[in-house]
């Protein structure tokens, strides 16, 4: 967090054959009207015209970040795809696996599916193979 997300747009419209810009954010950058301002201008002084495509990650919608996001892509013909990646972790081990994967939420699932594990939520189980000690 606290990127300075203009350092980078700056660098990146130095590409003169520059068509577009993905830029995938929690949002946790500027946001004040100077920063759309300076976006703006790098904008159209820029020979194609780059379109800035924003990813907002866990933005809260009609937030300050969310909308500062919103408003970079907007300004430049792009796009902005809010992401939540920040889900109830209860929920997620209590569904079987092949619901899953089948994408089925509902109560009347096959019992006999294997449950997801805490292993299996956070990967321990690939950490521990990563760790020194297990070498």
């Amino acid at each position: 967090g606290g990127s300075s997300l203009l350092g980078g747009l700056k660098r990146a419209f130095r590409f003169k054959e520059l068509d577009a810009v993905y830029v995938i954010s929690d949002g946790k950058c500027e946001s004040d009207d100077e920063f759309l301002t300076q976006i703006r201008a790098l904008h159209a002084a820029h020979p194609c015209r780059p379109r800035i495509h924003a990813v907002g990650i866990n933005c809260m919608p009609r937030r300050l970040r969310f909308k500062t996001l919103q408003n970079l892509a907007v300004l430049t013909q792009g796009s902005f795809r809010p992401v939540c990646l920040e889900q109830d972790r209860t929920g997620l081990l209590a569904m079987p696996l092949s619901r899953r994967a089948a994408g089925d939420a509902s109560d009347d699932a096959d019992q006999d599916s294997p449950m997801m594990t805490e292993d299996d939520a956070i990967g321990n189980e690939d950490m521990a193979e990563l760790s020194p000690a297990s070498a």
